[in-house]
């Protein structure tokens, strides 16, 4: 039976994106939706641990490495930025940022194919109207939307703040790590404002946690390295083969709990009126396109 299968890799950002994307796409297409979200070393959180019941999507906790081989069966929409490409077997792969809505409902229909869609973002060409309605239709659970709103209330945040958010582990050979300094004398001198600050790195929160108009998600949890003696990011030479039988240079082991708190950190960075944010994270590019949509 044609469907539409939405594949959700890599950590929370990633996975979210394609998921808001996917689910837009498959309700234009007025295809029954099938996410493919695979716990793994970058995210170990499964859907229905961070999200709602009551989405009641089906979901399939499978790794990619299941669908190399029946890559023909499928339609396929993906990005070329990703190793699994080299070893999926397909006809034609169409990429989505070279399409608009019309082209891209021309491919799916004229097709008697399954959709196998995979794009870690949000392409510019789906209308925003149903991205928001999409946003506003997936639900996280009881447990993550509770403890954003209760540091909200708990902490009088409720007429606006300003968010901060200093992506570092497997991503800091990108950061300026001048720019700490600069915030910091930032917050000194607008000591009248609220300022929200998270990191994945618990020593730049509590050296952001030391001035009182700074407020920071207490975290019992953090982002871990598969192998501790290496770094975060390995060399192509030093690469491993995870879960889903993909080489990869990313030395991180996300585990649920830490998950969970990462996205209790991104919806408080997504209710902040204005923004610094790192360079090349998607957790920070994400929380703002979807700013306007979670009101």
């Amino acid at each position: 039976m044609k469907h539409f299968q939405i594949y959700c890799s890599h950590g929370f950002a990633n996975r979210y994106a394609g998921l808001i994307a996917g689910i837009t796409l498959s309700r234009l297409c007025n295809l029954e939706p099938k996410i493919i979200w695979h716990s793994n070393h970058m995210f170990r959180s499964e859907f229905y641990d961070i999200f709602s019941p009551i989405n009641n999507f089906e979901v399939l906790n499978t790794p990619i490495s299941e669908y190399f081989k029946v890559g023909k069966n499928y339609n396929l929409f993906s990005w070329d930025n990703d190793r699994y490409l080299d070893f999926f077997e397909y006809d034609v792969c169409h990429h989505p940022k070279n399409l608009d809505i019309e082209s891209f409902l021309n491919l799916v229909n004229s097709s008697d194919k399954p959709v196998f869609y995979y794009a870690p973002f949000i392409n510019d060409w789906i209308p925003k109207e149903e991205i928001k309605k999409t946003v506003q239709s997936i639900k996280f659970n009881k447990e993550i939307e509770d403890s954003v709103n209760k540091f909200i209330v708990n902490n009088n945040l409720i007429n606006g703040y300003e968010g901060i958010h200093i992506r570092l582990t497997d991503n800091q050979h990108l950061f300026n790590f001048q720019d700490i300094d600069l915030l910091i004398n930032n917050i000194k001198e607008n000591n009248h404002k609220k300022f929200f600050v998270c990191s994945d790195n618990p020593d730049v929160e509590k050296k952001f946690n030391e001035y009182s108009n700074v407020y920071v998600f207490s975290k019992k949890y953090k982002r871990e390295k598969v192998f501790p003696n290496l770094d975060w990011r390995l060399e192509d030479h030093e690469s491993f083969k995870n879960e889903d039988q993909i080489d990869t240079i990313y030395n991180v082991e996300s585990s649920n709990e830490h998950c969970k708190e990462s996205i209790i950190d991104f919806l408080l960075l997504s209710h902040s009126t204005s923004y610094y944010t790192s360079n090349c994270s998607t957790f920070s590019q994400l929380s703002k396109i979807i700013k306007d949509y979670i009101k």
